[in-house]
């Protein structure tokens, strides 16, 4: 092969064994360990407490700033754990439930009130939660917050049966 052709030829093949480097380490990421995930997603750190975490959505997709999508996830955590998990945040509302009972693993406005400036998108893509808990969970708040990684951060607050409390987010990124 002549030296003209040779140099792109290796330039090419440099570059794209990066892209795959890069690509198996950002799918090993999401495929990996569900904490390492929702706070990579979310740019936030979860609660020391948290427990049965479950991430749902297409953020783990999102290789380039350009790409819009969203990331939910869903855990429990000691109820002492929440001011200090808020604390870092820009909360934008807070609002109360606009119905007293409802289940967490439905997406959409669901119990929240409509019109809130953030949510959970209620598509297929963002559900499938499994009920990691017994008895009845009880909405409590929904927080509209600044995010560090995209749109906006929506959190869902839940008191379970258990004494625990149950957190639901979503960041959405634009198109």
């Amino acid at each position: 092969m002549k030296r003209g052709k040779l140099v792109p030829c290796l330039v090419a093949t440099v570059l794209c064994a990066l892209a795959i480097f890069l690509l198996g380490k950002h799918i090993a990421r999401s495929a990996g360990d569900s904490r390492e995930r929702a706070e990579h997603e979310h740019g936030i750190a979860l609660p020391p407490s948290a427990l049965n975490i479950q991430c749902r959505g297409d953020g783990w997709l999102r290789l380039t700033p350009f790409y819009g999508g969203f990331a939910t996830t869903m855990f429990e955590m000691d109820p002492a754990d929440a001011t200090a998990f808020l604390a870092p945040l820009h909360i934008r509302s807070r609002n109360g439930p606009v119905i007293a009972t409802g289940d967490p693993a439905v997406n959409g406005w669901n119990v929240w009130p409509q019109g809130s400036p953030t949510f959970i998108p209620g598509n297929k893509q963002g559900g499938g939660w499994r009920h990691t808990w017994t008895g009845a969970a009880t909405p409590v708040e929904m927080v509209s917050c600044d995010s560090p990684e995209g749109m906006f951060l929506h959190l869902e607050f839940w008191k379970l049966d258990s004494g625990s409390t149950l957190v639901k987010m979503c960041t959405m990124w634009e198109d």
